[in-house]
């Protein structure tokens, strides 16, 4: 594993094969198995070698006489060419109007052509969320009616327990109280004779109060609670009534709410991907945003070609190559993140010949004099900025 800052011709090259980061650190992972079976990751997202490969060359370049091999590259021109017309600004709005409208196109075509696949999804959605708003499930209410139940369904014991506890505690002939109240008495009639049994006399007395409050408490909640059979038939026909749609919908009883709330949200997704001229005019709109920006890209990148192929001419000639010329020339392209064109270097040796393309007619040794007229110039061009193209 291995990781690497980025630069703007692998930005670049991400944006084109759809591998987009969240931050400018790249995290690339390969490994070989006992078959010499390969795998490679980048971020985490699965890539072949030879996007691999292409991914490596943006990131390093080796140097030697047949090192240069990047100048054949056509991306490798286009950042070139980039470089010296300034387009970052262009690039990066024509990168974010692709996005957007690739995102528009997928959202377009997910609509069309699942549309039979969107409509049943819908329909099926409809008639659960039907279902569920009957009974109007919500969070936490499932565990609520447990406890409800389990109270209501021992009813009966619960108020003859209560009974004999009130009983117990302060109503009856022997109740706790009446016992306390008579030992307070007797230890406070003996505090006379020793001061020390005063403490005693008081921590009776404290759980004289402490019963009566129980015994207080347990009349009041005997006055309250709803422990009749009405009530327990109520809630019985809730807990049944969510038993039955958690059986139906194949979910437990208390995530029902949340499947309604999901089913809402998935519905109105599908509603809004039903309407597909909202969709075929974003998707429009979108490309013609793409165009605009694409186009001011292109204009930039042709004053710049000219630019760049007179520069690098003049610079040939003071390189035992007379008559030798460099034209930059832009090729149209589908529309991608990087434009809708590509570069290609056209090269003349000598004075009297047609220019042709780098790649057909550069050696090794060739490779590096034009690279090295293209050092020259960028050196100059940024005031001895150190380049090594």
């Amino acid at each position: 594993m291995a990781e690497f800052s980025t630069t703007e011709r692998t930005r670049l090259w991400l944006e084109a094969n759809e591998l987009h980061l969240e931050d400018d650190s790249l995290m690339i992972r390969r490994t070989v198995d006992c078959h010499g079976r390969s795998r490679a990751w980048v971020n985490g997202i699965a890539v072949t070698v030879s996007q691999l490969r292409e991914l490596g060359e943006t990131l390093i370049d080796v140097h030697g006489q047949h090192a240069h091999q990047s100048l054949l590259k056509p991306q490798y021109q286009l950042k070139l060419l980039d470089d010296h017309a300034g387009t970052q600004q262009e690039r990066q709005a024509v990168q974010e109007a692709y996005r957007r409208w690739q995102t528009a196109k997928k959202q377009l075509d997910d609509a069309t052509s699942n549309a039979d696949a969107l409509a049943e999804k819908a329909e099926r959605l409809s008639w659960m969320i039907e279902d569920l708003e009957v009974l109007a499930p919500k969070k936490g209410e499932w565990e609520a009616l447990n406890v409800d139940h389990k109270r209501l369904a021992h009813a009966v014991a619960i108020t003859d327990g209560l009974g004999v506890v009130l009983q117990t505690l302060t109503e009856g002939e022997a109740a706790v109280s009446s016992g306390l109240s008579e030992v307070h008495g007797k230890l406070s009639s003996l505090t006379r004779y020793d001061d020390r049994l005063a403490d005693i006399a008081s921590t009776i007395g404290t759980a004289i109060d402490l019963v009566e409050e129980a015994g207080r408490d347990v009349s009041r909640y005997l006055d309250r609670c709803d422990l009749d059979t009405e009530s327990f038939e109520r809630v019985d026909r809730r807990v049944s009534q969510y038993f039955e749609l958690s059986r139906k919908f194949r979910t437990e009883p208390e995530c029902l709410w949340e499947l309604l709330d999901n089913s809402r949200r998935q519905l109105q997704s599908l509603t809004m991907k039903k309407d597909v001229e909202a969709l075929i005019q974003a998707e429009r709109t979108a490309r013609e945003t793409y165009d605009k920006k694409a186009k001011l890209l292109s204009e930039a990148r042709l004053s710049g070609a000219k630019r760049l192929s007179e520069a690098v001419t003049k610079e040939m000639q003071k390189l035992a190559m007379k008559g030798a010329r460099l034209e930059v020339s832009l090729i149209a392209n589908p529309p991608s993140a990087n434009g809708v064109e590509h570069c290609e270097f056209l090269i003349a040796g000598h004075a009297g010949v047609q220019t042709r393309p780098l790649i057909k007619v550069a050696s090794g040794g060739e490779l590096a004099t034009h690279q090295s007229g293209d050092c020259r110039y960028y050196r100059r061009r940024n005031a001895g900025a150190d380049f090594d193209l």
